[in-house]
């Protein structure tokens, strides 16, 4: 079999550079987590050489002026995850250098904001912003794959023909059968949403509104998700609580705007574990593999329908029989908040009179009371444009250095928790290609595989001891080892 080297044993097995990248990582964080489990009897790395893990510098108390700047906190310590920095190694250089960079940047902008205004600038500004910039960058990808989105369209509702831009007619690029395929279950996906939506909350508007930025949402995380090569995403806003900011809470009215908040509790909260990403990494390992994708497409749609069955009912089962509230943070904590946010928003409203208003009139009549708050609409056309201009920078000078990532990432825990792995990745790569060029950096690719699954070697075996103390003893493990973010 090519790319074998005998008797089902990959190549890259048979590397000696894999054995010297996976080794040295697989048996420093062994012996972290033997001597966290047995302190008396091994001793912790740290306390005879340097910690080769985590580094703490007191940044904020020397810099004072970086205590106006919200989210910058990671910048005084930092974890040196080694299955990061094998991602950085393999991954676009301008995409590892700007999510190093980001935290940082984002120290400079808001020091000099600061400066400049005299005002601390504000994390909600920041996470307005970022929602702008993933409609922003949803715009991006649209427009530059225009032509065959609109071809793959067309097939999908049943057109054979488009005019060119030159207005004769011709042939577009159509897609294949699959993609023709996804695209109709996506549009009957859409509008089923979208109808039961507007049946809930009484407004096709906002239906509209909501399903459109919970799509956007969810395939930018994709998008995030495959170009970047991070393990996981938080984009940490939610799309009813900015179309509050930016419609008002009477344009959206009293139902549209309590359902709305409580569904975002549940489909959009803390996508950190998303669906779509995984299809997306799993549809293009299996087109490498040369599987037929009507048939992954098939196991996929067949795969999820059995999925949500399985999690209805498994669901309501435990809820009814077991304690629902457990999990406090799930059951009660996010509950209370987007219900208290739809309650201050209607005592609000009626405070200045325009609670029956906003009832009583039909969806279209709400969009004569837009009333969002200035500030974040602001924010969010900020967003949006600064992504878009990072986008036109890119296509214009090939050495640009930074990627519009930037501004979706920005602010956010994941990228605050791994910047500093990033950075490292992305050094180790520039010094590899700049002195030994593109050949010695091919050639270096397995020893960064081989760091890769050192790191996720010892996370699958904590995982495996720690399901095993638990069905043997009946307790969860006396320590708790965390290897990777999340």
């Amino acid at each position: 079999m090519k790319g074998s080297g005998g008797r089902g044993v990959p190549d890259i097995f048979k590397n000696r550079l894999f054995w010297w990248g996976f080794v040295p990582i697989f048996t420093l964080l062994l012996l972290d987590y033997l001597a966290l489990r047995y302190p008396s009897s091994v001793p912790r790395i740290a306390e005879s050489m340097p910690d080769f893990k985590r580094w703490t510098l007191p940044v904020t108390t020397k810099i004072p002026i970086l205590r106006n700047v919200p989210d910058v906190w990671c910048l005084n310590t930092q974890t040196i995850y080694f299955t990061i920095v094998g991602l950085a190694f393999f991954v676009s250089s301008e995409v590892s250098l700007t999510l190093g960079l980001a935290p940082i940047l984002l120290a400079i902008f808001g020091s000099f904001y600061f400066l400049g205004t005299g005002t601390a600038l504000q994390s909600s500004s920041i996470v307005t912003s970022r929602a702008g910039a993933y409609v922003g960058f949803a715009i991006m990808l649209f427009y530059t794959g225009r032509h065959y989105y609109l071809g793959v369209l067309a097939r999908a509702i049943g057109l054979k023909r488009m005019k060119n831009d030159d207005g004769e007619a011709g042939e577009h690029d159509w897609g294949d059968d699959v993609s023709v395929l996804a695209a109709r279950v996506l549009i009957l996906a859409f509008i089923g949403f979208t109808i039961v939506l507007s049946w809930m909350c009484q407004s096709w508007v906002i239906a509209i509104f909501y399903s459109l930025l919970l799509m956007i949402l969810y395939m930018v995380i994709s998008r995030i998700v495959c170009e970047s090569g991070i393990p996981f995403v938080q984009c940490n806003w939610e799309p009813a609580p900015i179309l509050l900011k930016i419609l008002g809470p009477a344009a959206m009215g009293p139902k549209a705007m309590t359902f709305s908040l409580w569904s975002t509790g549940i489909l959009a909260q803390d996508p950190r574990e998303s669906l779509m990403p995984y299809v997306a990494t799993g549809i293009k390992l299996s087109e490498d593999a040369g599987l037929k994708l009507k048939r992954v497409f098939t196991v996929i749609v067949v795969s999820v329908v059995v999925a949500m069955v399985v999690a209805f009912l498994s669901s309501t089962y435990s809820l009814y029989n077991y304690k629902s509230t457990l999990d406090g943070w799930a059951a009660v904590h996010i509950p209370q908040l987007y219900l208290n946010q739809a309650a201050i928003n209607m005592s609000a409203m009626d405070a200045v009179g325009v609670l029956e208003a906003s009832e009583a009139a039909t969806p279209l009549q709400r969009l004569k009371m837009i009333d969002g708050a200035p500030l974040d609409t602001r924010y969010f056309f900020y967003g949006a444009v600064a992504v878009l201009v990072c986008t036109m920078l890119r296509f214009r000078f090939t050495k640009f250095p930074l990627h519009p990532v930037l501004f979706l990432m920005v602010g956010t825990y994941p990228i605050s928790g791994t910047w500093g792995s990033f950075l490292l990745g992305w050094f180790i790569k520039t010094l590899v290609v700049k002195f030994g060029g593109g050949g010695v950096y091919n050639k270096m690719k397995p020893l960064f595989v081989g760091v890769i699954v050192g790191e996720l070697v010892m996370v699958g075996l904590t995982l495996f001891i720690d399901f095993f103390y638990f069905f043997r003893v009946g307790t969860p493990v006396p320590v708790k080892y965390i290897i990777m973010p999340g």
